[in-house]
C-alpha cells in the first residue's frame, strides 16, 4: 500500500509555485509551473510591457525544485537557469557536499526525466563528498518546451541535446564547479554523453546507465524505422508515434513495466507526476523524435567505423534484458571500441537509479569502484 501521502501532497510546494498556480495552462493538459511558463512566454512575444512582465514571471516559474513528502530535495540543491546560444532556456540544478570535495559530477538525464526524479541519486554523490550539477534538457523538465502540447517531449535533431550539454559545460560546469569533472549519464543522456566522448577532453571519466546504444529490437523494427524515417515527407513530425501510451506515467502502469522492478519507487515517481505534471513527457515519443534518435545513431555507429573512441574511460551499467534499449549494441560497442567497459545486471529494468536495493547497490559498488570514491 502506498502511503497517502504520496498520492496527494500539497504542503511543500516551492515559493515560486504559488505565484504560477493562477496562470491557465497552454493546452489545458497541463499543471501550475506550465501554465506560468506558457502564459508568460506568450505574453512575451507580443513585445508588450506586460509581456516583459511575462517574461520574468516564465523564468520565476521554471527557476524552482519541487518536492513531496515522499520525494525530499536535498537541502544543498539549488536552482538557476541558463540560456543556450539559440535562445533556448534550461533548469539546472547544482550542490556540493560539506567540506572540500572531491570534484563534480554532471548527472545527464534520460529521455522523460527531470531533476526531480534524481534526487536520490544527488544524495548519494554528496555522502560520497561529490560536488554535482543537473539539468533538464530542451523540450522536458521545466527546460523551454516547444510544442502547445506539453506531453511531446519534441526536438528536429539531436544536435539540440548536444547544444545544451555544450551549454551547461561551458556556462556552468568548467568555470565554476569543483574539478575533476566526472560524468553520470542516464539512458538518452548515456547516448548523449557517449557522442560527446569522441569529441572532447571534457571529464576525467563516466558512468552509463543502461546507455542507448541503439533502440530496441521489435518484431517490425524495419517496418517502423522506414516510417520514423519518412517523416518529412509525411509532415507527421510533431505527432506521436503509435505502440507506447500518450499519457504521463500511471500508478497502474507498474505490472509488467519496463522502468524498475521496485513498486514503491515506481510508484512514487507516478505519484509525482500526478502532482506535478508540468515536469513530464508522455512515454511515447513524437515521430520527429524518433527519426532524430535513430539519425544520431546512425552518427555514433560512424565515428565507431571510422576508428574513433571514447577519449576519457567509460563503464556502462547496464540491465541484461533491457526493454527500452538495445543491450546487445553495448556489448557490440565495448567489444569495438577501446576506452568502455560494461556491466550486466540480470536482474534489473532500464532504470537502475529507481531500481530496487539489491540493483542499487550493485550500481552504486560499481560506481564506487570506477571512481575511487565511497561514502564519508
Amino acid at each position: 500500500m502506498v502511503p497517502k501521502a504520496i498520492a496527494a501532497d500539497n504542503a511543500n510546494v516551492q515559493a515560486g509555485r504559488a505565484g504560477a498556480a493562477s496562470a491557465p495552462a497552454a493546452d489545458g493538459a497541463v499543471g501550475t509551473v506550465a501554465g506560468a511558463v506558457d502564459a508568460s512566454t506568450a505574453g512575451a512575444r507580443q513585445g508588450t510591457a506586460r509581456g516583459g512582465r511575462g517574461k520574468a514571471d516564465a523564468r520565476a516559474a521554471r527557476a524552482v525544485l519541487l518536492e513531496t513528502a515522499h520525494k525530499r530535495k536535498p537541502a544543498a540543491l539549488q536552482p538557476l537557469l541558463l540560456r543556450t546560444p539559440d535562445g533556448v532556456e534550461l533548469r539546472c540544478a547544482t550542490a556540493r557536499p560539506q567540506g572540500s570535495a572531491r570534484g563534480t559530477v554532471l548527472i545527464l538525464p534520460g529521455r522523460g526525466d527531470y531533476i526531480e526524479r534524481h534526487y536520490d541519486t544527488i544524495a548519494e554523490m554528496l555522502q560520497r563528498r561529490l560536488a554535482v550539477a543537473i539539468f533538464d534538457w530542451r523540450g522536458q523538465g521545466l527546460s523551454q518546451r516547444f510544442s502547445r502540447n506539453r506531453l511531446k517531449g519534441h526536438v528536429r535533431s539531436f544536435n539540440d541535446y548536444d547544444t545544451d550539454l555544450h551549454t551547461v559545460m561551458r556556462e556552468l560546469v568548467l568555470p565554476d564547479m569543483p574539478a575533476p569533472c566526472f560524468a553520470f549519464a542516464v539512458s538518452m543522456g548515456g547516448h548523449v554523453l557517449l557522442k560527446a566522448s569522441f569529441r572532447h577532453l571534457w571529464f576525467e571519466r563516466a558512468m552509463l546507465i543502461s546507455p542507448m546504444v541503439d533502440l530496441p529490437q521489435h518484431p517490425r523494427r524495419a517496418l517502423l524505422e522506414r516510417l520514423a524515417r519518412s517523416t518529412p515527407l509525411l509532415g507527421v513530425s510533431r505527432a506521436f508515434f503509435p505502440l507506447l501510451p500518450r499519457r504521463l506515467l500511471h500508478p497502474r502502469d507498474f505490472p509488467g513495466n519496463a522502468l524498475t522492478s521496485d513498486r514503491l519507487r515506481f510508484l512514487r515517481e507516478a505519484h509525482f507526476l500526478k502532482e506535478y505534471p508540468e515536469v513530464g513527457i508522455a512515454m511515447c515519443p513524437t515521430f520527429g523524435w524518433l527519426r532524430a534518435a535513430l539519425k544520431s545513431i546512425d552518427e555514433l555507429r560512424g565515428m565507431v567505423a571510422a576508428g574513433g573512441e571514447p577519449r576519457w574511460p567509460l563503464h556502462a551499467v547496464a540491465a541484461a534484458r533491457d526493454a527500452l534499449v538495445d543491450a546487445e549494441a553495448l556489448r557490440r560497442l565495448t567489444r569495438q571500441v577501446g576506452n568502455i567497459k560494461a556491466t550486466f545486471l540480470h536482474k534489473a529494468r532500464h532504470d537502475i537509479t529507481i531500481e530496487n536495493d539489491e540493483n542499487r547497490a550493485l550500481m552504486w559498488s560499481a560506481f564506487d569502484s570506477f571512481f575511487g570514491t565511497a561514502r564519508g
